[in-house]
């Protein structure tokens, strides 16, 4: 649900209006978001439509690989404080026998996938390792 005090600044005029429809329809492009220079609908537009779609349309530079992820820096410009997420494979199968993606936004400071994904979990640097892992995660994809 897009916030009220969001509206005002998505009902604009011009190409504005175009995203904001586009954002309550589902249908952005990476190109949208990049040229929306208000942060505020920029995070706005990225939680809607979810920080895996984002990663996957987004320019975005590959900070570290780790057993655990990688982790993806999104260079957001002058407008706000950069874009960091770590991407990780779930290596506990679903009942389909998939494996999760997860994409999770960390702070811009984090360098080590390890570490980020330790910060979701609230752990200082060094501190996350789960103590097992049920099943090995894909190949090419860390495990969480």
């Amino acid at each position: 649900m897009i916030s009220h005090r969001l509206l005002p600044h998505l009902e604009g005029a011009g190409s504005r209006t175009s995203r904001s429809k586009k954002l309550i329809e589902g249908r952005l492009s990476a190109a949208d978001w990049v040229a929306e220079s208000n942060g505020e609908v920029r995070r706005a537009m990225a939680e809607r439509m979810g920080y895996e779609w984002l990663l996957d349309r987004a320019s975005a530079k590959k900070i570290a690989t780790d057993e655990y992820g990688t982790l993806w820096r999104i260079i957001t410009g002058v407008y706000e404080e950069d874009i960091v997420l770590v991407d990780l494979v779930n290596s506990t199968p679903e009942p389909d026998g998939s494996f999760k993606r997860y994409v999770l936004r960390v702070p811009p400071d984090q360098t080590v996938p390890r570490d980020a994904i330790g910060w979701s979990f609230g752990l200082p640097p060094g501190a996350y390792g789960p103590a097992t892992m049920t099943s090995p995660a894909p190949a090419g994809r860390g495990g969480c």
